[in-house]
């Protein structure tokens, strides 16, 4: 029978005449319910009256199959899967098969391999037909794929038959027969609503209803709205119009339905929901927004869901210190008060530098009440877990898994202990829909229970978070005035006023490729959707074309002109719609899409008020508090860099968070190798025992203090100290040792007077503490030696704002306390294996080859070598009194300072670049 067209009107009466209509999904039935209803409003037909027989037809035919499983004797009932348990078999399949490969991506994969099963499924190809139409074809890029395809689909099909187990089309396939034979009772008035074009398992369907009962084919009426196409400058505009012609229609017409489709939702969803929130910040009568947006991934708009499999994973012996530094942020951890404490206790991980904690060190670690990092509620609530975890067994079923994830989330989430009432007030709206969907999210995973007969702590939690990442809340919101959604989520829906942007040629027609796993062959002879462009083509106009008839006053096409990669071009199919007027090339009336949301506002509110308020920044402030400032070298070093670091690092303690690395972290190996030298000259003493010792003492002493720096890293890095690995690196230190203590040869007489010696610097209130590596007693004085374990030379200079002031610090500071004078030497000594020596400036070229100050490229020739030092104690007490007095410009010495600071985004000197840029442009 030809589809026959029809409005609320007509549709209400047959309803009231007892005809049960049949949907292709559940919105459509939705909307058809919805709009009944809103039809007997405005008829003022308010008396209470059956509810109307409106149902997707796979619930019909679910309805049916129970009918079914019940009446006919030898008939054994089965469970009917639903999407997501039919796509988690698949991957138990695929998982399992012998011929999967390591290289599958099963994410990837097992969604391609059920729509191909669907589709066979609903052309009703059977794995017979397709295995002999597979055979006739001599080479085809598919043939491995499908192959597989028919080996897992075979492994699916004996599984479900061995559990009793039947997804819908297979179930609609077992009804046909029944349905023939006229052994089922069916409704004497059938409507079928909105199908479009069937697959030919529902068209048979169809065809045996008609032959069995009164079926009229139904579609909505077709619509004639005012058709116009716009473009904008970009994405951001294109929402913010749309925002601001939903308001402007709304305040016109308080009953219209709008719809706002974007195929890009996902991408863009923290934009449509600012732009639409700020535009819309009234409630409608029953208290939900005037807007609703879908998006296709659930998780990406409450991202804290994937939060919960992570504090799960406290059940873990031992944890990496990422994850747990991110976990101890997280807000539904329980202890919500202690986050101080858990802010002292990441920047303890980081500085450790320790890849992975324990959960007993980690419980150690919290329960000490000498330290700021104690944190007693969570102590006691990973003891609490350790316990329960403890008592389950290796392996379990889901259901008992669930039952252990419900518990161990009360133990560790939520803060779920503490004063109901208390808890009551503080619990967000939020919060409390995210439990309700945790829960949902539980009642699914319990569902999957038949899959699985035995599963580990790890393979439960895998299974958990991928429901999580699948996760999507069948939330109906048709009452909302204004819909976000995909086009697919739109399909079949009616509006007053419509919406459709971003139709590109990148989205629209959406992407799409014929599935690999049938030959591309077959999927043209049966006209698979999507096996041809000139399929997908037809599609998109057909779909485009029928959101306009579907539309009763006004659809508007969208296109952005551009992104943030390039130009933009408008889909060809939105050239092939009638309209009424020409494309309308919008301005650009929005900032840059990369604005923050509130610096947006903020623009926006300057914009408005057409005003702008200059504000003088002063390069110094008044500053208090400098006894309790700490900073040693790296203070100086810091202002003399930047006055702004120096700032933001010592004053304002703007530390940037210690990175986790895999291996020995470079500063480790320094503390390392200091400790090493350190033990090495405590035991030679000075340079002539290199050469009068006999090589198997020196022998002996270069191994005892390289076993020192060892030792050092077992306790600090046991996870990577094995016992090859330190044999390794015992062997690298003592190669090296032997070649530094060459470079010791090549300077004059020396003899070690003092290691890691402590010495204050004073500059008026301000005090600086710090150690010297080492002091040596050479023929003229004193040398001091500063170890470098990296491969970078560093100099000495006579700078106003020297890059690397230690040296110049320690000669400063022994002056002031009268020690070891006169100190005629700065080294670096450059410990390193593939280029030791030793660099920096010396009274005379007696200490070592070329540090003789007059031949040094960075010290002007002006200079005596005590009016060089002079300089210096001018220079570093200049740099001193700036950090006093407040200054804080920010002044880098070069670019080289910038590229390896963390304040960029504080100091915002990338934004003063760019408006010198635009000043001389």
């Amino acid at each position: 029978m030809l589809d026959t067209y029809t409005d609320i009107i007509g549709l209400s009466d047959r309803i009231e005449d007892g005809w049960i209509i049949l949907t292709p999904n559940h919105r459509t039935a939705v909307q058809v319910q919805e709009s009944y209803g809103a039809h007997l409003n405005h008829q003022n037909k308010n008396t209470v009256r059956p509810t109307p027989h409106i149902s997707p037809v796979d619930i019909w035919l679910k309805t049916l199959a129970n009918q079914l499983f019940l009446e006919q004797e030898g008939l054994e009932a089965k469970t009917i899967l639903d999407s997501y348990q039919e796509l988690t078999l698949w991957k138990k399949i695929i998982r399992e098969s012998d011929i999967s490969s390591p290289l599958l991506s099963l994410e990837n994969a097992a969604p391609n391999i059920l729509e191909a099963y669907r589709l066979i499924t609903q052309w009703q190809v059977s794995l017979k037909m397709l295995e002999t139409y597979q055979s006739k074809i001599e080479s085809s890029e598919y043939i491995d794929d499908t192959s597989a395809f028919l080996e897992w689909a075979k492994q699916y099909q004996q599984y479900c038959r061995r559990e009793k187990l039947i997804n819908f089309s297979e179930l609609l396939q077992e009804i046909l027969p029944y349905l023939k034979a006229d052994r089922l009772e069916l409704p004497d008035k059938i409507i079928l609503f909105g199908f479009s074009k069937p697959p030919p398992l529902y068209q048979a369907l169809f065809e045996l209803l008609e032959n069995n009962t009164l079926v009229e084919h139904l579609q909505w009426e077709s619509l004639r709205p005012m058709v116009a196409k716009q473009s904008y400058a970009d994405a951001p505009s294109e929402i913010k119009a749309a925002a601001e012609w939903s308001e402007a229609i709304l305040k016109k017409s308080p009953r219209a339905k709008i719809g706002i489709i974007s195929n890009d939702i996902h991408n863009y969803h923290s934009v449509f929901k600012y732009i639409f929130q700020s535009t819309f910040n009234l409630k409608t009568e029953n208290n939900s927004t005037y807007f609703f947006a879908s998006t296709s991934k659930f998780f990406k708009e409450y991202p804290l869901l994937l939060e919960i499999p992570k504090i799960l994973k406290f059940n873990d012996e031992e944890m990496s210190s990422l994850e747990l530094c991110y976990l101890l942020r997280s807000p539904l951890l329980v202890g919500q008060e202690e986050e101080n404490a858990r802010a002292s206790l990441e920047l303890y991980l980081r500085n450790k530098s320790q890849m992975y904690i324990r959960s007993a060190d980690l419980r150690s670690l919290l329960a000490d009440v000498n330290k700021d990092w104690h944190s007693p509620l969570l102590a006691q609530a990973l003891m609490k877990s350790e316990t329960l975890r403890r008592k389950q067994p290796y392996s379990q079923n889901l259901g008992a898994w669930a039952d252990f994830f419900i518990k161990q989330f009360e133990i560790l989430g939520m803060d779920s202990s503490r004063d109901k009432e208390e808890y009551k007030e503080t619990l967000t709206q939020e919060n409390d829909f995210l439990l309700f969907c945790w829960h949902q999210i539980l009642a699914e995973f319990k569902q999957l229970d038949f899959l699985y007969h035995s599963l580990t702590f790890h393979q439960a939690l895998d299974i958990l978070k991928q429901l999580i990442q699948n996760f999507k809340y069948n939330e109906n919101r048709q009452e909302a005035p204004i819909q976000i959604s995909s086009s697919n989520d739109a399909a079949g829906l009616r509006y007053t006023h419509l919406w459709f942007m971003g139709l590109t040629d990148l989205h629209w027609p959406l992407s799409k490729y014929t599935n690999p796993f049938i030959p591309i062959a077959l999927q043209k002879k049966l006209n698979l959707p999507e096996s041809s462009p000139k399929l997908i083509h037809e599609a998109a106009f057909n779909i485009l074309s029928e959101f306009v008839t579907n539309t009763s006053d006004e659809v508007i096409l969208s296109y952005p002109r551009a992104n943030a990669n390039g130009e933009l071009t408008p889909s060809p199919i939105i050239s092939l719609i009638k309209t009424h007027s020409e494309v309308q090339q919008q301005p650009l009336n929005t900032p840059s899409l990369q604005l923050h949301p509130l610096s947006l506002k903020k623009y926006e509110d300057a914009t408005a008020s057409k005003s702008t308020e200059l504000l003088e920044e002063k390069p110094n402030i008044q500053v208090t508090g400098v006894d309790k400032i700490k900073g040693g070298i790296n203070l100086i070093s810091d202002q003399s860099d930047c006055p702004f670091k120096a700032f933001a690092v010592h004053r304002l303690k703007a530390l940037e968070l210690s990175e986790f690395t895999y291996g020995i972290p470079p500063k480790d190996i320094g503390t390392m190798l200091h400790l090493v030298l350190e033990q090495l000259w405590a035991s030679l003493k000075n340079q002539s025992a290199i050469s009068t010792l006999n090589e198997s003492e020196l022998e002996t002493i270069i191994i005892n203090s390289c076993e020192t720096g060892i030792e050092y890293l077992r306790k600090k890095h046991k996870y990577f100290m094995h016992p090859t690995y330190a044999s390794l690196e015992k062997l690298r230190l003592i190669k090296l040792i032997r070649k530094w203590l060459e470079q010791e040869n090549l300077r004059s007489s020396f003899e070690v007077v003092a290691q890691e010696f402590k010495v204050q610097w004073e500059h008026a209130t301000l005090k600086l503490d710090f150690k010297i590596d080492r002091i040596d007693k050479i023929e003229n004085g004193f040398a001091l030696i500063d170890y470098k374990s990296g491969s970078r030379k560093v100099t000495v200079t006579d700078e106003a704002r020297p890059s690397n002031p230690q040296l110049l610090l320690y000669d400063s500071a022994l002056g002031q306390s009268n020690q070891f004078n006169p100190v005629n030497a700065l080294l670096y000594a450059q410990v390193n294996i593939n280029s030791p020596s030793y660099h920096g400036i010396s009274l005379n070229e007696d200490t070592y080859p070329k540090t003789d100050f007059r031949e040094q490229k960075n010290i002007s020739s002006e200079y005596s070598w005590e009016e060089l030092k002079q300089h210096w104690q001018n220079v570093l007490s200049n740099i001193a009194e700036e950090f006093l007095e407040g200054y804080l410009a920010v002044e880098p010495k070069g670019p080289q300072i910038c590229r390896s600071c963390h304040l960029s985004s504080f100091c915002r000197i990338q934004e003063q670049h760019q408006e010198f840029s635009s000043a001389h442009d």
